[in-house]
């Protein structure tokens, strides 16, 4: 009778173990689907922030080329007292673009050539800015639904980690028995030595079973990088 218990629990947990694992095939799939196309997304996205650049800066150095070239002929002393200084800072204002920093401010006055280009930089900044935004919500959206999809088997894997946790309690229980039962023969000092290491043991093993949860929980913070799936779900 306790064998064919013994081989129908077996059976049930093989059963446990199966189900674990088509589990986690289909989970791997979805986030594997999901990954790929966010990372379209981002390359898209990436690549149209790039064209974008580009054709800013030709667009601007153009604008700022004919504008001297206006200004300088048809009023040179004006240049001098006014539009350089103006000219100058939309200048930096460009450099600090190049560099990345599209928060610099970006001052709008006057109504000529130098006006409509710093217009123009001030409204390619805001665009810049809201596809940066998008870009990280992209991300961020990537992160949640990886953290998602390791919630969602918590539920089909905790069956399974109670078992793992239950079975070194068990021989807990029987070591300890044993220890007691030693304590009172005189030459049983050797026998509780062995079965206190066996308990030390298993409480590392519990210790390491609780510590896999929490990190299998734990969101992370790291950037992403290819990872062998199939090592992480044979070690779980």
């Amino acid at each position: 009778f306790i064998f064919l218990q013994y081989q129908y629990s077996k059976s049930e947990f093989n059963q446990v173990i199966k189900e674990k694992d088509d589990a986690l095939s289909q989970i791997r799939y979805i986030v594997e689907q999901q990954v790929i196309a966010n990372h379209e997304a981002l390359n898209n996205l990436s690549s149209s922030l790039n064209k974008l650049t580009l054709i800013g800066g030709w667009l601007i150095l153009s604008s700022i080329f004919l504008a001297l070239l206006f200004l300088y002929f048809f009023n040179k002393i004006y240049i001098r007292k006014n539009l350089i200084k103006r000219f100058m800072a939309l200048s930096q204002s460009v450099s600090l673009l190049s560099k990345g920093d599209f928060n610099t401010k970006i001052i709008v006055d006057g109504n000529d050539e130098i006006t409509r280009v710093a217009k123009f930089l001030k409204i390619f900044s805001k665009n810049t800015r809201e596809r940066i935004e998008i870009e990280k919500n992209l991300r961020a959206t990537q992160d949640e639904l990886i953290q998602s999809a390791k919630l969602a088997t918590v539920g089909k894997t905790m069956m399974i980690l109670a078992h793992e946790i239950n079975q070194p309690l068990n021989a807990l229980s029987i070591y300890l028995f044993s220890i007691k039962k030693s304590l009172k023969k005189e030459s049983g000092l050797i026998r509780i030595k062995e079965q206190v290491e066996k308990i030390d043991q298993l409480v590392e093993r519990i210790n390491h079973i609780i510590k896999q949860l929490r990190q299998f929980t734990k969101r992370s913070n790291h950037e992403l990088s290819p990872t062998d799936l199939r090592s992480n779900i044979y070690s779980a």
